[in-house]
């Protein structure tokens, strides 16, 4: 999984993204068949091109939740969804790493309005991790959550339609 592999060589998991995208690029042999309906013959398909890099400079800085070492010398933004099993999962190695986090929540499976609590939090890190953990979030308040139409229209427009995503600095 992504977790496992950025917890392992986070180079690796960069390198291979690289390596599956030039392939694409380039009409590679990469193993990337659909399945066919029965009496159909099989049909390649190529994987999409997707940038190498990808800005960030675009989105409010205050769409972010920022949690982990914030003095590390790495920076690992997260396109993520509360309702998320992966993401879950990612957000648990990524407490174990020495890495500063910036999460951005997304939508991609309708839990926007968990989103808005988490961000709405008083303490957000308490919040991140009760509603992964499926925990009521009872430190809530009132705030302006546009900053998360930012982060989910950024999404839209550079085509981030899972979760999680990872962008590393």
């Amino acid at each position: 999984t992504a977790a496992r592999l950025l917890e392992i060589n986070p180079d690796m998991l960069v390198g291979g993204a690289a390596k599956a995208n030039a392939a694409a690029a380039e009409g590679g042999d990469d193993d990337s068949a659909a399945i066919p309906a029965a009496g159909q013959a099989m049909q390649k398909t190529a994987l999409p091109t997707r940038p190498a890099m990808l800005s960030l400079s675009a989105l409010p800085k205050d769409g972010a939740i920022v949690w982990g070492n914030k003095a590390a010398s790495q920076t690992v933004t997260v396109f993520t969804d509360f309702r998320c099993g992966y993401c879950r999962a990612l957000s648990g190695v990524l407490e174990t790493m020495n890495v500063r986090v910036i999460e951005r929540p997304i939508s991609a499976l309708g839990s926007r309005d968990l989103a808005n609590q988490v961000f709405c939090a008083r303490d957000r890190r308490k919040a991140v991790k009760a509603a992964y953990a499926g925990a009521p979030i009872t430190d809530t308040r009132t705030c302006d959550t546009s900053p998360l139409d930012a982060n989910e229209r950024f999404a839209r427009e550079q085509g981030l339609a899972g979760t999680p995503v990872i962008v590393r600095s």
